[in-house]
């Protein structure tokens, strides 16, 4: 029983669909293998890296993907869950599912070892209990408590695991030079073709749009 439940579960990772930049998306000159794409000087690229942890069948539950921002500008640039956004072929939109909880954090709350990389990035300060040795952002922030309320409901009993929070994308602020990668996770697509990930870039210091990068992408 327990050999076969094991090889249910290897035929569904097997099959799980997988999202990949488009055919013809422009590609990240570092990471060939990831699609990219620039406004206002911060480019974003998007893929590359598939999810290595647990859950081992995380892409049968969610879509995680790997995303890289570098911040070419002369202002710092904000990274929130928010901003980021899959858009299905019939224009299901998904943004990006909080994995921590912010919101609400219970007692049993402890420092994390970071797996996303990171230079010149200020982290949002209500992360400060996962990642005490880090530097905060102080300045302007909306925290949208309702967004938080209604996305990390969505997580499924089990997740996120340690591994996912370990490997998220946290949110905080790029300064100019500066660079972050991890993962972002959405919900689980399930109609295969063309999905668009979208980006808002916006300035931190002053919440002024500086534009949205679109980089086309697809499931299967």
């Amino acid at each position: 029983m327990r050999a076969l439940l094991l090889l249910l579960l290897l035929l569904a990772c097997a099959h799980a669909p997988q999202l990949v930049p488009a055919p013809g998306a422009p590609r990240d000159p570092t990471f060939p293998e990831a699609a990219a794409a620039a406004v206002a000087g911060v480019e974003v690229s998007v893929g590359g890296k598939r999810w290595s942890g647990q859950p081992a069948e995380l892409e049968s539950l969610v879509t995680p993907l790997y995303v890289r921002v570098r911040n070419g500008s002369s202002v710092p640039v904000r990274i929130q869950f928010r901003d980021f956004t899959l858009i299905s072929q019939s224009g299901l939109q998904t943004p990006a599912i909080p994995p921590f909880q912010i919101q609400r954090p219970g007692t049993d709350v402890v420092a994390l070892a970071p797996a996303f990389t990171a230079d010149r990035f200020l982290l949002y300060e209500r992360y400060r209990m996962f990642y005490p040795a880090f530097s905060y952002w102080d300045g302007p922030w909306d925290f949208d408590p309702v967004f938080y309320d209604q996305y990390y409901a969505t997580w499924k009993p089990a997740l996120p695991t340690r591994d996912m929070l370990q490997q998220a994308l946290p949110e905080g602020v790029l300064q100019p030079g500066g660079s972050a990668a991890g993962f972002l996770y959405f919900n689980h697509l399930q109609e295969k073709g063309p999905v668009t990930f979208t980006a808002e870039i916006v300035a931190a210091d002053n919440r002024e749009p500086l534009g949205r990068v679109r980089i086309p992408m697809v499931l299967q």
